[in-house]
């Protein structure tokens, strides 16, 4: 289990992002062209636990605070929550 602190994504091509358990700890991403965010728990109780914008990509399988939480990330429409 990784604690505190945060992924921040800029301007990458392809990324991946699999199979982490993380407390206290946020993804961000922005400009991301291909995405792959799969199988993820993240224990945050602050605001924005997942932070998208203008991104591509796919996700499934991930978690916050122990429920499922899904992102309508797709490969051909940028996404973006804030």
């Amino acid at each position: 289990m990784i604690e505190g602190g945060g992924i921040n994504l800029a301007r990458v091509g392809r990324l991946e992002i699999s199979r982490n358990r993380m407390r206290g700890y946020r993804f961000i991403s922005e400009q991301l062209s291909c995405l792959e965010l799969t199988g993820n728990e993240v224990e945050y109780e602050g605001l924005f636990p997942y932070l998208f914008e203008d991104t591509r990509g796919r996700a499934s399988g991930n978690r916050l605070n122990g429920a499922p939480v899904d992102f309508p990330l797709s490969p051909d429409v940028p996404f973006g929550n804030h």
